[in-house]
């Protein structure tokens, strides 16, 4: 469709390019939106509709929030007619979807009555642009950064506790010396009973990051064991595991929502960016000595990037996750 600046939810629901965007099955896609979003915030009203409308009316039988769904499907979920979605002012679309959610909640009780048998995976997301918190059923806490999701297996706490991850999340581990935790992201398996850790992968160096806030960590990257503890992080490649320290005070104020900066310069700040808001960072231009202090919440990372370019007058630019910071 030809894009107004202000659309409503239907029209949004009616592209199957945005579709995507809520199941991130098309990386295109998923760029392409994030970026119109960023720079339309006057339709943020609508794209919360769209969302949740979307997620209240996926099929009970799918466990999985993310799974591929035809828009053909979409539209018989919805009983509608492919013509009636395109309809720019059409209000019906919202009264039938509210009545198929109904229907839905019905079916899906009966659905879940006829069928006890407990689905393979669970699976936790988190589609908004900052963070969310989850809690698992063994009680571990844990702490989706934007675009992240994790994957749980049925008999999840049974005999073993295994996730899945994909993005960028905090682990506070609930204590069971019995059953350790892993967490498995992009191959890198990070073990623990009790702690509390971050699990992110670098956007500038595609490495991951486990960074260990308290506790003790088992880092296994194929043949290769390390062992992390407070205060360290290990970055692994494909072949290697690099400890070092880590700001963890920075990390426990993420977990509160918060980030500070105390003085930092501009390499500093270009890394906790990369850290927790998955930006790809380029610094142009020749660079000025900073001592940026401030602290910011961490759903607003946009305050970060004003502060810098009101106090050192360095001009920023976002596109698809990739900063691009120009200091004069």
């Amino acid at each position: 469709m030809q894009r107004k600046e202000q659309i409503s939810s239907e029209d949004l629901l009616a592209e199957e390019t945005f579709i995507n965007y809520l199941l991130n099955s098309n990386g295109k896609d998923v760029a392409y939106w994030k970026a119109w979003i960023n720079e339309h915030p006057e339709n943020d009203a609508a794209v919360a509709e769209a969302k949740e409308l979307f997620f209240a009316l996926r099929p009970p039988a799918s466990s999985d929030r993310n799974a591929p769904i035809p828009m053909e499907e979409f539209r018989n979920l919805l009983n509608l007619e492919p013509e009636l979605t395109a309809g720019k002012n059409n209000r019906t679309w919202l009264r039938i979807a509210a009545a198929a959610a109904v229907l839905f909640v019905v079916a899906g009780a009966w659905w879940f009555t006829a069928n006890r048998q407990a689905p393979a995976m669970a699976y936790y997301s988190n589609h908004e642009n900052n963070s969310k918190e989850v809690m698992l059923p063994d009680g571990t806490r844990v702490l989706l950064n934007a675009d992240a999701a994790i994957s749980i297996p049925a008999d999840y706490n049974a005999s073993t506790r295994q996730v899945t991850l994909e993005g960028a999340a905090f682990f506070h581990v609930a204590k069971n010396p019995d059953k350790p935790l892993t967490v498995s992201a992009n191959g890198i398996a990070t073990t623990a009973i009790g702690t509390a850790f971050y699990i992110h992968r670098n956007p500038t160096t595609e490495k991951i990051q486990v960074s260990l806030l308290e506790g003790k960590v088992k880092i296994a990257n194929g043949n290769q064991l390390t062992y992390l503890k407070p205060g360290e992080e290990a970055s692994c490649s494909p072949t290697t595991i690099v400890v070092s320290t880590f700001d963890s005070a920075q990390l426990s104020n993420w977990t509160r929502k918060k980030i500070e900066f105390n003085k930092a310069g501009l390499p500093e700040i270009a890394r906790t960016l990369e850290t927790y808001f998955n930006y790809r960072v380029t610094i142009t231009g020749t660079q000025k000595e900073t001592a940026f202090t401030g602290r910011f919440d961490v759903d607003h990372p946009i305050e970060i990037l004003e502060s810098l370019k009101f106090t050192y007058n360095i001009q920023y630019t976002v596109r698809n996750n990739q900063l691009t910071l120009f200091v004069n």
